[in-house]
């Protein structure tokens, strides 16, 4: 087949070539992940029985035409698309990403990339590997929860640009921190590669930490702040405590003002007046304005006692 096509074209490389990729795509080829098992000469039953394959199989075919009839070939394997994730700014390769085509040596113009894949299932080259393979439904057919499936419902799409920004994050600052990375840290966030700096700067960044936990543990202990209705009647009590009557841990008002009373009738009736008053103002509802009334009456019946 190979040499009656070549003396067709005079012995001509270039259009050896070109009636090959002419051939393969007038000729009913298919793309397919689903290829048949070959055995025995397989290029011979893929080109004349099958016809059906990926990649890798029209391009070891054209290797395979072009070496016999002397042109110097060969497959060259790499990756052919891939994903942008507008959340990294990145374009994600993938390993179904990964593609066969071919170079074939042309007198006077050297090594020449021919990819055969491109005419039999152009959508695979233009394209995706999923939109060439969309009608056989068998991309990611053995990932049933991959998230790569979904991709066409936007928020789990999104969803899953993040978690992929994430891993790659993960790998970046965590997994692949090696020894390189972190003399580039020192170097970047330290200074340089001296010790004496290094532990300098650690000592610095400890004490801020320090100084910083610190402060928290403070200010998370510091006694609630009481409101002005509260803060009125400690002042009357410490008033009283002041005249020898003190407040028991635990004593209610209305407690405390009968044993006031007991123990200091001559203030008895301001030390109601004030008790009704908290009581009003601190169990009942009340404006913001009323409020402010009854901590300047308990404030002036205070100075009474």
């Amino acid at each position: 087949f190979a040499s009656k096509l070549y003396q067709d074209v005079s012995g001509d490389s270039r259009r050896f070539i070109k009636q090959l990729m002419v051939y393969f795509n007038q000729q009913e080829y298919y793309y397919t992940l689903r290829p048949p098992v070959l055995r025995g000469d397989t290029i011979d039953r893929f080109l004349f029985d099958s016809r059906r394959g990926f990649c890798a199989h029209y391009a070891g075919a054209l290797v395979f035409l072009a070496r016999s009839v002397g042109i110097p070939a060969r497959v060259v394997v790499g990756y052919q698309g891939g994903e942008i994730n507008r959340e990294l700014r990145m374009v994600q390769v993938r390993q179904f990403d990964a593609h066969a085509w071919a170079e074939v040596w042309i007198q006077n113009a050297g090594w020449v990339r021919v990819d055969p894949t491109s005419a039999v299932a152009p959508d695979r080259i233009e394209d995706s590997l999923q939109l060439a393979v969309s009608a056989e439904g068998s991309f990611l057919e053995g990932a049933l929860f991959s998230a790569l499936r979904y991709q066409d419902i936007p928020l789990l799409n999104r969803l899953r640009m993040q978690l992929d920004m994430l891993e790659y994050y993960w790998h970046l600052n965590v997994l692949d921190f090696d020894q390189q990375r972190q003399q580039g840290f020192w170097q970047d966030w330290l200074g340089g590669k001296d010790i004496t700096r290094v532990l300098l700067s650690l000592l610095v960044a400890a004490t801020l930490t320090v100084t910083v936990l610190s402060g928290w543990s403070l200010w998370s202990r510091r006694p609630p702040s009481r409101d002005p209705v509260s803060s009125a009647y400690l002042l009357f009590c410490k008033r009283l405590k002041r005249s020898g009557i003190e407040r028991r841990v635990g004593e209610g008002p209305v407690d405390f003002m009968e044993r006031v009373q007991q123990q200091k009738p001559e203030v008895a009736e301001t030390v109601r007046r004030i008790t009704e008053l908290y009581i009003k103002v601190n169990y009942m509802p009340a404006t913001v304005v009323l409020k402010k009334r009854y901590v300047q009456k308990i404030r002036q019946l205070s100075r009474q006692i």
